[in-house]
């Protein structure tokens, strides 16, 4: 099965039931909508790259980069700085998804994508 069979499946099945997260509750109609709008933005990219805490926007992240056919690369923020860039600037082209705390430490990272989410 594909990830975005899932994503289907999600959308049709619980499209109003709560899936994820406790004060942003998202449902699978909302998770469905939120990453196929999300991999509109992906598109010309060679990478999705998460690099943040985990937040119920992680799945978003992982389903949009799916819909839009390209890698998900999860990538541990307890890295140090040295390990981090050399993770990210291995990829091609990347959009990195990165949250408040970590965007300080991505500041001198040579990308045209880079999305905070506060």
């Amino acid at each position: 099965m594909h990830l975005s069979s899932l994503l289907d499946m999600l959308e049709s099945g619980c499209s109003e039931r709560p899936l994820l997260g406790t004060d942003d509750l998202l449902t699978g109609a909302d998770l469905a909508s939120l990453s196929r709008a999300g991999a509109t933005s992906v598109v010309g990219h060679g990478s999705v790259v998460y690099v943040a805490e985990s937040h119920p926007y992680l799945p978003v992240a992982l389903f949009a980069a799916t819909v839009a056919g390209v890698p998900y690369v999860p990538i541990n923020y307890r890295l140090d700085d040295a390990q981090l860039f050399a993770l990210i600037e291995d990829q091609s082209d990347p959009l990195v998804l990165t949250d408040g705390a970590t965007a300080p430490r991505l500041a001198g990272l040579a990308v045209d994508g880079l999305v905070v989410r506060t």
